[in-house]
């Protein structure tokens, strides 16, 4: 084997190792590295909430309003990060879902899957919900 092809095949098969293992960390479950739960009670003021779709993120629980008026049922509380990966969760009150900014997973407000990452049937479990009660201005997620 001349000089030439032997630096070819192995840059060849150096190439191919290292991309396949970024390949594969890269399409890691993650789920191991996904922080904990949040416990205890988590609560926001819901003049942050002011309008029909208004969200915030506290101590890893999205808050979201889904309808007018002041009562625990105008609002829902779910966990902050997608189960797949840990995307970051939005409330996307013109599909009335809730959306992954990773890999595009969809949600029901109730929690249930509509839609897994990339949009395969996937693999991803429904989202934590969390029962809420509204005290004054403060509105109060019991994780």
């Amino acid at each position: 084997m001349k000089r030439v092809e032997f630096i070819a095949s192995v840059g060849k098969g150096l190439f191919l190792a290292c991309s396949g293992a970024c390949m594969l960390s890269s399409c890691s479950t993650g789920n191991d590295q996904l922080p904990a739960p949040p416990t205890g009670d988590v609560s926001v003021d819901i003049t942050k909430l002011s309008a029909v779709g208004d969200q915030i993120i506290k101590n890893s629980v999205l808050f979201f309003r889904i309808s007018t008026g002041n009562s625990a049922d105008s609002f829902v509380a779910t966990q902050a990060l997608c189960p797949h990966q840990g995307g970051r969760l939005v409330w996307v009150e013109q599909d009335n879902l809730i959306e992954c900014v990773l890999h595009f997973a969809e949600f029901q407000k109730d929690g249930s899957v509509v839609q897994g990452p990339q949009g395969s049937s996937g693999n991803v479990r429904p989202l934590a919900v969390y029962p809420l009660s509204l005290t004054g201005d403060t509105l109060t997620a019991s994780v």
